[in-house]
């Protein structure tokens, strides 16, 4: 038993209710009618994601999915936060983290024109952790077509998906 729930997909089980995880048991346990109902076949190796195996490596099955890794994921979100509070659809206290150049009293650069926030300096690493330091350098950082105004937040979550899987 504990061979044949090892060998089940870690999808096949989250997508599937009780009563189907109990079946695909039955089905991998063949009756004792059947020819070969003391041996077990191991599913095949992850050709789809619905095959893979627990010890297989994640990232090929993350690149099939469609899925960023952690890192990225985070990233994602992040920007997608910076977004939304440049487009004041955020609650005060994250919009007032998140300013432009071109919204401040400085003198006017030629980069005001780029959509570039203003990073606030910090002292110690706690500081360049907070929302108010890292979401305007990685804002900074995204490309400049990913940081006009005119793009609709599902088209830059796209562009934005898009760029971190490169």
């Amino acid at each position: 038993m504990y061979r044949i729930l090892y060998n089940l997909t870690n999808a096949i089980l989250i997508s599937c209710g009780p009563s189907t995880v109990t079946s695909l048991l039955q089905l991998a346990c063949p009756s004792a009618s059947c020819e070969r109902s003391s041996q077990f076949r191991a599913p095949p190796r992850a050709s789809s994601p619905e095959q893979s195996v627990a010890c297989d490596h994640i990232t090929p099955l993350l690149r099939q999915l469609h899925w960023l890794p952690i890192r990225q994921r985070v990233t994602f979100k992040l920007a997608c936060l910076v977004y939304l509070s440049l487009s004041g659809n955020t609650p005060m206290y994250l919009a007032d983290d998140i300013h432009l150049l071109s919204e401040s009293d400085r003198r006017q650069l030629r980069s005001s024109s780029a959509r570039t926030c203003i990073v606030p300096r910090t002292h110690n690493s706690y500081g360049d952790r907070s929302f108010a330091a890292t979401g305007p350098r990685l804002w900074n950082s995204l490309p400049s077509h990913l940081r006009y105004s005119d793009i609709g937040y599902n088209d830059f979550k796209r562009q934005l998906k898009t760029f971190l899987f490169r």
